[in-house]
């Protein structure tokens, strides 16, 4: 059984001091909806034990305003429209459970002039609207001072002959009320008396209207018509004083969240549609941040990180990325377990647990990492709060940075990287600067101070330590987790304006900027900043180093160096140098030297069947070759190919030790009208090793810098389906 009140208390502060919450601690509610609260803020008070509130304040002081407080967290609390003449006056909101909508509303009275008639019929077409489009994914049950009578059972007749068709009676009010009804809605308290005279809910202050009972009946419970077999009952109760209006009580009946529940409820989440309208509230976010409206970023933030749609695909992300689980030991399986993780994600009370400390050595490496894993819990709520950053991190990011952002890639950095010294009077120099461990440096004050997130979350995740062999150990002021969602957003975040202190640094104020000198490309914490002399280098790494320093960072001196272009230089595996006006790139020594190592371990080691080893090789020449194959790459082809023949040829005389080369040959080499041999499997010459030198070398079209992917969504979408028609590899190939 659910107990709902609703209660115009005309003034919180006042109410509160005619026993309000006297009242309420014995009415012992689920729901409580108090509406005219002439407050935008929370009042102390108001903070009964046991109870959650979720509060829509006016912007105009001792004016409107609504709050709900409730035993039971919702999924979701929304306040206003989305329609900013209407949410301004703080009159409605919406908490979201697992089985039927709770809307809370203060509808505005059509008195003080033409304007504010206008305004009423606008709220009641909108107000119609917005809960016909509620009722399309579940029940809804709405109350609150609608401010009209309905019919004239509702109104002490005496008060309808001094004045003809008077305010809060007029035909098009009582017209607006009906097309609510018409949504689907039933009048409930009407439903179960029809019959009940002199049941009203509001009286004049004037000549004892209360005493005398000559009132109106304005404050209503409204249900959707498949709620109505579960009320158990709803009453007025005028004899509950501190207010010219009396609450209105309603209680319902509601199956508890069994498991079966909870499965069903998961499984009739559309992921697809779930995944449109997260695009659509972050298209907001991104929207509120170019213009740079702080306020407006952080209440559209504040709607996604409350939206079931947003914390359904947090948690499905989680469970189907097959994550380890943290400290707890707790992975999601089931779909109430998903279903009650979903309704778990919630920022109140929010207290993030220990990351358990994995010391790794990834493969093909020596170097030790430190990997960080949290639990469940907490993945999904970095991921639900990674969803709202993103958009402001992708509106507000220096233009110049390729990793970890939505359509952008090392492809993009590359052609860009180009792009810099394709000019007649190209910069000569080059700052390669790399920042000493990026991600384990960064001041947490320096983020909680800048990112755009409610602090007291990101607070959280930054503080929540870790545990390494049975002992915790606390968190220190500085560094963010390896692998969490929010961290690359967080790591992006904190390198941007590099830019623009390196040219505010570089030139005076009002000097006209030479954008070729100390033009910043970004990958990650690879850095590549280009300048025309060597002094110019040597002072933009001074700027840099201040920039990081703010930020608790510091330049690597190992991997940090002023560069000659036409000496050349290694960046994200490729090498590029400039000779005779023009900027050369290849497959850097060391990325080739690390290929032939990895074939070479695949190759010899390999003990299985021939068609698993072909497959296992093409997969990786597919992969290498579609990271090179925008470089001029003809040469490493050429010769990585050479080395898999000659790795291939050697495995096969290993297994077969007593049989001739020609004859080995002739066994797993395919020869081709060319002459050329390839590594196939006998009389299958179509299952066979792909040949690098095959690539088709491409131009990249880099990424418009100026693009964002939430609000440039169709450009966004062209090139995702440009990419996957360029081979090699090529999915409709």
């Amino acid at each position: 059984m659910l107990k709902l009140i609703t209660w115009n208390v005309n003034g919180l502060r006042a109410c509160i001091g005619k026993g309000l919450i006297e009242y309420l601690r014995k009415a012992d509610a689920d729901i409580i909806a108090l509406q005219e609260t002439k407050l935008n803020t929370l009042l102390p008070e108001l903070d009964l034990a046991g109870y959650f509130a979720e509060w829509n304040g006016g912007e105009r002081l001792g004016y409107s305003g609504t709050v709900c407080l409730f035993k039971n967290k919702p999924l979701t609390a929304t306040r206003g429209f989305g329609d900013e003449r209407f949410d301004r006056e703080g009159r409605l909101i919406t908490l979201e459970y697992p089985t039927f909508y709770f809307v809370n509303a203060y509808v505005p009275k059509s008195q003080d002039g033409l304007n504010r008639w206008c305004y009423r019929l606008d709220w009641d077409n909108a107000f119609a609207e917005y809960l016909s489009d509620l009722q399309k994914r579940k029940p809804v049950i709405v109350c609150g001072d609608f401010n009209v009578a309905h019919n004239y059972i509702d109104i002490y007749p005496e008060n309808l002959r001094n004045i003809e068709n008077p305010h809060g009676f007029m035909t098009e009010e009582r017209e607006g009320f009906n097309a609510l009804l018409e949504t689907g809605m039933t009048d409930v308290f009407r439903e179960l008396h029809p019959e009940r005279e002199k049941a009203y809910t509001w009286w004049s202050n004037r000549l004892n209207k209360r005493k005398e009972n000559r009132g109106w009946r304005l404050d209503y419970f409204l249900a959707s018509n498949n709620l109505l077999p579960k009320v158990k009952s709803c009453d007025i109760r005028a004899d509950i004083q501190g207010s010219d209006h009396a609450p209105v009580e309603m209680v319902i009946a509601f199956e508890e969240a069994t498991n079966e529940a909870l499965e069903k409820s998961w499984r009739s989440i559309d992921l697809d549609a779930a995944k449109r309208t997260l695009f659509r509230m972050q298209k907001n976010i991104a929207l509120a941040a170019i213009k740079q409206d702080e306020d407006g970023v952080a209440a559209a933030q504040k709607r996604l990180v409350r939206s079931i749609e947003a914390k359904a695909l947090a948690v499905h992300h989680i469970s189907e990325s097959r994550n380890l689980p943290g400290i707890d030991g707790v992975k999601w399986e089931t779909d109430a377990e998903k279903m009650s993780a979903a309704l778990a994600l919630d920022s109140k009370g929010f207290m993030a647990q220990p990351m358990l400390l994995l010391i790794v050595i990834p493969k093909g490496q020596t170097k030790k990492r430190h990997v960080h894993i949290p639990i469940h819990h907490d993945k999904a709520m970095q991921t639900l709060y990674a969803y709202s950053l993103d958009p402001v991190s992708e509106s507000t990011a220096e233009r110049k940075s390729f990793a970890f952002r939505r359509g952008r890639s090392t492809h993009d950095v590359h052609a860009y990287l180009i792009k810099a010294f394709d000019m007649i009077d190209p910069p000569r120099y080059i700052l390669k600067a790399d920042v000493k461990a990026c991600y384990a440096s960064i001041s947490h004050s320096w983020l909680l101070n800048n990112i755009p997130m409610d602090t007291r979350v990101l607070k959280e995740f930054l503080k929540a330590g870790h545990v390494f062999g049975g002992d915790l150990f606390p968190p220190d002021d500085f560094g963010i987790s390896l692998g969490s969602s929010l961290s690359p957003i967080l790591g992006n975040m904190t390198l941007d304006g590099a830019q623009q202190a390196v040219f505010d640094g570089l030139h005076s104020y009002g000097e006209d900027i030479d954008y070729a000198d100390g033009n910043l490309l970004r990958f990650a914490d690879d850095i590549i900043i280009t300048a025309r002399t060597m002094e110019t280098a040597v002072k933009i790494k001074e700027i840099l180093s201040s920039f990081l320093t703010e930020r608790g960072l510091m330049l690597s001196e190992r991997k940090t160096r002023i560069v000659d272009l036409a000496d050349g230089f290694d960046f994200l595996s490729r090498h590029y140098r400039y000779v005779n006006g023009v900027v050369h790139s290849a497959p850097s020594e060391a990325a080739v030297a690390t290929m032939e190592q990895k074939m070479r371990k695949m190759i010899l080691k390999h003990r299985g069947g021939q068609k698993a080893l072909i497959d296992r090789i093409n997969k990786k020449l597919k992969g290498w070759a579609s990271y090179h194959r925008i470089t001029e790459a003809q040469e490493a082809f050429r010769h990585i190919d050479n080395v898999i023949k000659a790795l291939l040829l050697e495995l096969c005389e290993t297994l077969n030790p007593h049989m001739s080369r020609e004859k080995v040959i002739n066994k797993y080499f395919y020869r081709e009208p060319d002459g050329e041999h390839i590594y196939a499997l006998e009389n299958r010459p179509d299952v066979r090793i792909h040949r690098l030198s095959d690539t088709v070398l491409t131009v990249h079209r880099p990424v418009a810098t100026k693009k964002n992917p939430y609000i440039d969504d169709a450009y966004y979408e062209e090139r995702t389906d440009e990419r996957a028609m360029t081979p090699p590899p090529s999915l409709y190939r």
